[in-house]
């Protein structure tokens, strides 16, 4: 993180080359540019976290520009030493669940009990499917128990550590990853049981 009191970026300055955590130093500083730029870095990436969260896009889109509202009204609550990025996240997710909750979607089914679930997403195997496989893996998601989900959405789709994955939604490591364990074996079992099917026909 640079030292803010050296450099605070005028409007027009590209602030692509700071960091997330600069940018939220800027933004607190006065710069009104850093917000759009935080939002250019992660509204696709919280829309469609949430959107895998809830399968609805217009709500979806609501619960993305609210997390961002929250954010820009909540920045005094970000602490320096955790990333903006997974305190972001955090907001998301909870905002996600809460979505569930009223709309009475949220379930705690254990993941065994599924019939389908969803993959590995960096199986190489896997990486090369068709459209229609695409978009039955996508179903499959949305069937993994929401706890299980996130943890895993987070992972997969993000890229964040375990350690990341804790803060973000305020579990410890070995929470993270006993709910990543689970939705991975739920999500090849089901999968297996889709080609056994369809080897079948």
């Amino acid at each position: 993180m640079i030292a803010i009191e050296h450099h605070i970026p005028g409007q027009a300055d590209d602030l692509r080359q700071f960091s997330d955590e600069d940018c939220v130093a800027f933004l607190k500083a006065g710069n009104s540019a850093a917000f759009p730029e935080l939002m250019r870095r992660y509204q696709n990436r919280i829309y469609t976290y949430v959107l895998r969260m809830i399968s609805c896009p217009d709500d979806a889109m609501d619960i993305c520009q609210t997390t961002f509202i929250s954010a820009y009204r909540n920045l005094e609550k970000w602490q320096p030493n955790a990333l903006f990025r997974t305190w972001l996240f955090r907001i998301a997710s909870n905002s996600a669940i809460d979505y569930l909750r009223r709309n009475k979607l949220y379930t705690q089914v254990p993941i065994e009990s599924l019939n389908h679930t969803l993959i590995d997403a960096m199986d190489p195997e896997r990486q090369y499917m068709s459209s229609a496989r695409c978009t039955t893996m996508i179903k499959l998601i949305q069937q993994i128990p929401p706890v299980f989900r996130q943890a895993l959405l987070l992972r997969e789709l993000e890229g964040m550590s375990y350690a990341d994955i804790a803060q973000a939604l305020d579990i410890s490591e070995g929470t993270v990853k006993s709910r990543i364990a689970r939705a991975r074996y739920g999500l090849v079992s089901g999968l297996d049981q889709i080609d056994d099917v369809e080897s079948n026909q």
